[in-house]
């Protein structure tokens, strides 16, 4: 009313836009645009229009509430928004994080990209641009910058605005702070490098066992290929004598994440087997919960053959040092019975001179006595007479002993007794070694008359 009211009073045009309540409860908007006359009563005329405005009233809300959530929605995005032409003009610019910004706003709204940013990263924005231009949309491309917080890096995702005729075309320009992301790829690119690099067969496997990738390493050693890996688990290289017990040994491990180091038997694609010492870690998440397992396989199989080869020559050897002494021990024994036989023999025939050997050592007593005149002198010399003659006969009849004992008396060639000796010795060779052993015997005709012609020394 007060506007009205000065509207009057000064004779001014009095436009307003105001709402009324209609009997039925409506409220509606309207426009009234009136000049007021004066009359010559002093009276005030008034002459305009009203205009019902309602339905403009609603689509201006309606724009302003989606400007809103518009601005809210644009406020929420964490990227930089801006706003270029074909030449890389800025337009228009929206984003939080003007932290991310290599100049501010005012340095470079109105300025071209070439002007504002680093030659190779202007040259990926401007590529994006004409991309976009030309197919209506680019993405993917990424650029770094050295801002006051280190080097961060962008992806740039543009979109070719729509224009009206003769318009030039406009662009909207989203580029996304990829540190992180980038930080991360560099880290698994090298991480990745490292693996492949290494001897060691590596492998990764999600929390279900399932190999997500190897490395060249373990490609050689199983001779499957990166391909036919991926996706399974490691039941393809266990066969028929891997033991069931590691087996269940690793998956208890992982169900209880924790870390498995042994050694198990596995099999190639082609189906040779190989031994593998195996080590499997897990992986844990932000949250602690295991999210991956590392297995690191190294072929050992040389080292246990040769393992077991020293293990076999070790047995070997104490097989053969045990028959030697079993050998020497009947050696021993045959000697000593052959040479207790010899002796009863040597002694038989020795004793049949024995009278002979008395006598002839009482004559030499007596002769000494008569020599003398010393019984004891007499005594001390027979007994080393007698002694020098035993000793004599001993050393004979041990040279013949051992020589009885393993050569035939006649031929003066080993007897069977030798012949027996070492074919027990060759048959427990060939048990040990699993091979064959050849006996060959020959039989030599007329041999009994040769016999019987040479004859034997009585």
């Amino acid at each position: 009313m007060v506007s009205i009211q000065e509207s009057a009073a000064n004779l001014t045009p009095w436009i307003q836009e105001y709402r009324m309540r209609f009997k039925n409860g409506e409220v509606r908007w309207h426009s009234c645009n009136a000049r007021p006359e004066r009359e010559a009563d002093g009276a005030t005329l008034w002459n305009g229009f009203v205009t019902d405005i309602t339905e403009r009233k609603v689509t201006e809300s309606a724009l302003r509430q989606s400007e809103i959530s518009i601005r809210a929605t644009l406020d929420a995005i964490p990227d930089l928004l801006f706003e270029l032409d074909l030449d890389g003009r800025y337009h228009d610019f929206q984003s939080p994080r003007t932290e991310l910004l290599v100049a501010t706003e005012q340095d470079f709204m109105g300025r071209l990209v070439s002007d504002v940013m680093p030659v190779d990263a202007a040259q990926v924005v401007m590529a994006s641009i004409h991309d976009a231009h030309e197919y209506g949309y680019s993405s993917g491309k990424q650029f770094s910058l050295n801002l006051p917080q280190g080097e961060l890096w962008f992806e740039l995702s543009v979109s070719r605005k729509g224009s009206r005729l003769g318009e030039s075309s406009r662009f909207i320009v989203l580029a996304r702070d990829i540190t992180e992301r980038h930080n991360a790829q560099e880290q698994l690119r090298v991480s990745d490098i490292a693996m492949k690099a290494i001897s060691q067969g590596v492998m990764i496997s999600g929390p279900d066992s399932r190999i997500l990738s190897t490395n060249a390493a373990f490609t050689a050693i199983t001779g499957y290929s990166e391909a036919e890996i991926v996706g399974r688990t490691c039941s393809f290289v266990q066969g028929a004598e891997t033991d069931v017990g590691v087996v269940m040994a690793i998956k208890q491990a992982q169900l209880q994440a924790i870390e498995f180091q042994g050694q198990i038997l596995n099999y190639r694609k082609d189906g040779s087997s190989f031994w593998n010492e195996l080590s499997v870690m897990p992986v844990f998440d932000g949250k602690g919960r295991g999210s991956h397992f590392i297995g690191i396989t190294r072929d050992i199989t040389e080292r246990k053959q040769t393992e077991a080869a020293l293990t076999l020559v070790a047995s070997d050897r104490a097989d053969a040092d045990q028959f030697k002494n079993d050998e020497l021990i009947y050696l021993n024994e045959e000697k000593t019975k052959r040479a207790a036989e010899l002796v009863i023999a040597n002694d038989e025939l020795t004793y049949q001179n024995d009278e002979k050997e008395k006598r002839a050592a009482e004559l030499a007593v007596a002769n000494v006595e008569l020599a003398y005149q010393s019984e004891e002198k007499v005594k001390r010399a027979a007994e080393l007479v007698v002694a020098n003659v035993e000793m004599a006969r001993n050393m004979k009849r041990s040279e013949e002993v051992w020589r009885l004992a393993f050569y035939d008396a006649l031929t003066n060639l080993p007897n069977r007794r030798l012949l027996d000796d070492r074919l027990a010795q060759s048959m427990a060779a060939s048990k040990r070694s699993h091979c064959n052993v050849a006996l060959m015997m020959l039989d030599l005709d007329n041999f009994g008359s040769d016999e019987f012609q040479v004859g034997c020394p009585a």
